[in-house]
């Protein structure tokens, strides 16, 4: 039962991120429309690099919304270990947040 709350909620989360990376992307695209409405080239590129890194940024979110979503699920699943594998599985759930949170990072900064 309570992997089953871990994973609506998870589910849940993720959905929001991604409905508000979505709504970002948009706003940052309908800008770069109407600078490129405007005829103006450099206010243009201005939108164009302002809207690819909100993307970027909604793309962050919705991977680390992901990440959380998986650890919050993996954790609900390490309870229903013995109290020895249930540490070392928590463990690995923490780590693999870790992971996924610093790859998501690289991706969004542009070094991944």
């Amino acid at each position: 039962h309570d992997v089953t709350d871990a994973r609506a909620d998870a589910q849940r989360d993720v959905a929001d991120a991604q409905a508000d990376a979505r709504e970002n992307n948009a706003d940052a695209t309908k800008d770069v429309a109407d600078a490129q409405a405007d005829h103006h080239a450099a206010d243009t590129a201005d939108q164009a690099q302002q809207a690819s890194e909100t993307a970027a940024k909604g793309d962050y979110k919705v991977a680390v919304a992901q990440a959380e979503a998986t650890h919050k699920i993996a954790m609900e699943k390490c309870e229903a270990l013995s109290k020895d594998a249930q540490s070392d599985c928590k463990d690995r759930a923490d780590r693999d947040l870790d992971a996924a949170k610093r790859a998501a990072e690289q991706r969004r900064d542009g070094t991944g």
